[in-house]
C-alpha cells in the first residue's frame, strides 16, 4: 500500500513535469518545422503510453462506464481546443506571456460556479481572484495586433480548460481517476 501511494505521487509529479514542460520546449521546435497541430498530436502521442503504464501500475481499470462514456465524450471535445490554441498562442507571444494569460480559467471557473451551479463565493475567493487577474494583466501587452491575436488564443485556452474543469468538477467524471480521465 506505501508502494502504491509513493508510485502516485511520483506518477502525479512525472506526469506534471511531462506536460509543463512541452511548452517551453514546443516553441523551440516551431524553428526547426514544428507547428502547433503537430505540438498537440505529438503531445498526445508521448503521453498516452506514459498514462497507461501509470494506470496498470496503479491497478487503475481502463474500462468507463458506459453512463460515463457521454459525459467524457463531450468534456473531452469541448475542452480539447486548449492545448492547441495554447500552442498556436506561441507564434504570437512568449511562452511565458501565454502560458500566464491562460491563467484567466480560475475566474472563469469561479464566475460559472457562482452564476450556475449557486457556489458562494466567499471573501478571501474574491480578493484571491481579484489579485490572480492584477498578476495576469500585469503580463499583457496589447500594443501590437500579433499580440491581441496570442491573446485571444490565449483566452480561447482559457474558456476550453474552464469547461474541463468544470465538465469533470460538476459532472459524474468527479468520480473517475484523473489519470483515467486524462488517458481518455
Amino acid at each position: 500500500r506505501r508502494v502504491k501511494k509513493y508510485t502516485g505521487i511520483a506518477a502525479s509529479i512525472c506526469a506534471a513535469f511531462f506536460f509543463g514542460t512541452t511548452a517551453a520546449i514546443g516553441k523551440l521546435t516551431y524553428a526547426h518545422g514544428s507547428n502547433p497541430i503537430m505540438l498537440t498530436v505529438l503531445r498526445g502521442a508521448f503521453a498516452l503510453p506514459v498514462l497507461f503504464v501509470i494506470l496498470k501500475w496503479l491497478n487503475i481499470p481502463l474500462k468507463v462506464e458506459k453512463k460515463d462514456l457521454r459525459t467524457l465524450l463531450i468534456v473531452g471535445l469541448l475542452s480539447a481546443p486548449a492545448p492547441l490554441s495554447l500552442y498556436t498562442s506561441f507564434k504570437y507571444l512568449t511562452v511565458g506571456a501565454g502560458t500566464v494569460l491562460q491563467f484567466i480559467f480560475p475566474v472563469i471557473v469561479a464566475l460559472v460556479s457562482a452564476a450556475i451551479y449557486k457556489q458562494k463565493l466567499n471573501s478571501y475567493t474574491i480578493a484571491a481572484l481579484i489579485l490572480s487577474m492584477l498578476g495576469v494583466s500585469l503580463f499583457y501587452d496589447g500594443s501590437t495586433s500579433a499580440s491581441i491575436s496570442g491573446f485571444l488564443y490565449s483566452m480561447i485556452t482559457a474558456v476550453s480548460y474552464s469547461i474541463y474543469i468544470l465538465g469533470v468538477g460538476h459532472t459524474r467524471l468527479k468520480h473517475i481517476h484523473f489519470f483515467k480521465i486524462a488517458f481518455y
